[in-house]
């Protein structure tokens, strides 16, 4: 791991009067001096090669109608080989704006209104958004959880696959609740689907947030899944999301005409600059990334071990992703209050877990892609609210 590369997680970044949704709109929250620990943004500059190649391609002058190439499919091909050992061809790739884009192209390239697509909430907010766009029936199959963690709900899962799916739409890694599929569970999840002819949908945006202790499956690497549609981004890994591209994968290849199909009708067209930013972390950012997830994880066990300590919340145990689910339930307050709590009194924005379904009341989820001296801080704010209740 470059140590050069971590320490500069540790450098303050301000993004304040930068359009920066995460830090200018804290005044929106009500408390124009809270610490944003909501939208899935981190604090750090990104990898120097895709820095490098934007300033290029700026220099160029140029910014006309442009089209992908070999390369970036190749990076595309390359990096999920490299990253996650998993062997997907060229042909597989399809370009959107972003995954949610990608979920309701895929959705409405595949099926008819009325189709029936089972969602394992709490989930994000999203999932069921575009199913209910695309004029579909969302079937929830809610996850489980004791005192082991978060666990998919394979018994009720069956009930609702044989009751008739078109469709399950998952995410792994699963944000809010921070779950890495083992590849067990997967295989689990895929020989149900295909038992009862339910295509899986599969959101892998989280997929290169492999914190210490674990390891993704893809799920096109996954015996069975031959049918599956996976989508993955840069955007969240590299912070580009204001570049707003992303990547279907799709092996099927009658699937995947219907969704370029979906694609074009709606000139779903993507951002050169996204396309190349893409290809550049691809291509160059494996090293940043390394640090990042070390870094990552520190503040994954600093966030945890802090959170525990204060009485009344409970974190989960994050695997994947760079956002924490806190059960605060037991401050006995409705989602409502809890969210303004944590904003008036803690001085911390967070994602109210009402936002991920009903499941997810009397949660809330904070973003940890920030500076150590920042959670730090966020630390001690939200342990000295709690105590002065």
């Amino acid at each position: 791991m470059n140590q050069q590369l971590y320490r500069r997680f540790d450098e303050p970044v301000n993004r304040v009067n930068t359009e920066c949704i995460k830090w200018d709109n804290r005044k929106n929250f009500g408390n124009a001096d809270a610490l944003p620990m909501w939208v899935a943004d981190m604090d750090f500059r990104t990898a120097d090669g895709i820095v490098d190649a934007l300033t290029a391609r700026v220099a160029h002058g140029v910014f006309g109608y442009c089209q992908d190439s070999e390369r970036d499919r190749a990076a595309v091909v390359n990096w999920i080989k490299t990253r996650h050992h998993t062997d997907v061809s060229p042909e597989w790739v399809l370009y959107s704006p972003g995954v949610v884009d990608s979920m309701y192209h895929i959705l409405r390239g595949l099926y008819r209104e009325g189709a029936r697509v089972v969602i394992q909430p709490p989930v994000y907010g999203p999932f069921r958004a575009m199913i209910e766009k695309a004029k579909m029936v969302c079937v929830e199959n809610p996850l489980l959880h004791d005192e082991t963690g978060w666990h998919m709900d394979y018994a009720n899962l069956e009930d609702c696959l044989r009751a008739g799916a078109d469709a399950i739409m998952i995410c792994s890694p699963h944000n809010p609740v921070g779950r890495v599929w083992t590849k067990a569970e997967l295989e689990t999840l895929v020989s149900l689907c295909k038992t009862y002819h339910t295509r899986i949908i599969c959101d892998e945006i989280h997929a290169d947030f492999e914190l210490a202790g674990a390891a993704h499956t893809p799920i096109l690497s996954v015996p069975g899944a031959e049918d599956a549609v996976m989508m993955i981004s840069a955007t969240k890994t590299f912070n580009l999301a204001a570049l707003r591209h992303s990547t279907i994968l799709c092996a099927d290849e009658a699937a995947r005409k219907a969704i370029a199909a979906s694609l074009n009708d709606a000139m779903a067209e993507t951002n050169l600059f996204g396309r190349l930013a893409t290809r550049a972390a691809y291509e160059t950012g494996a090293q940043w990334l390394d640090a990042l997830l070390c870094y990552l994880s520190e503040s994954r066990d600093l966030l945890e071990d802090g959170l525990s300590r204060i009485p009344g919340l409970k974190p989960a145990h994050v695997e994947g992703t760079y956002l924490m689910w806190v059960d605060a339930r037991e401050l006995g307050m409705d989602s409502a209050k809890l969210n303004r709590f944590f904003i008036d009194e803690c001085g911390v924005i967070p994602n109210d877990g009402a936002a991920f379904g009903e499941q997810g009341r009397g949660f809330v989820r904070l973003n940890f892609a920030m500076t150590h001296a920042n959670l730090r801080e966020a630390l001690r704010r939200i342990g000295e609210a709690v105590e002065k209740r």
